[in-house]
């Protein structure tokens, strides 16, 4: 299994939140697009 941590940058703070699922990650970079928020995916096998 592969797991994602998504990394979102808000209000000038780097925020680590708990591992998600790819499917969860491909969301993720949707709001990036609307929301200005920095969101770093990384998976590893």
């Amino acid at each position: 299994m592969s797991k994602v941590i998504r990394v979102r940058y808000k209000k000038r703070v780097l925020k680590s939140l708990e591992p998600l699922d790819l499917t969860e990650c491909e969301k993720a970079e949707i709001i990036i697009r609307k929301v200005p928020c920095l969101i770093i995916c990384c998976s590893s096998s």
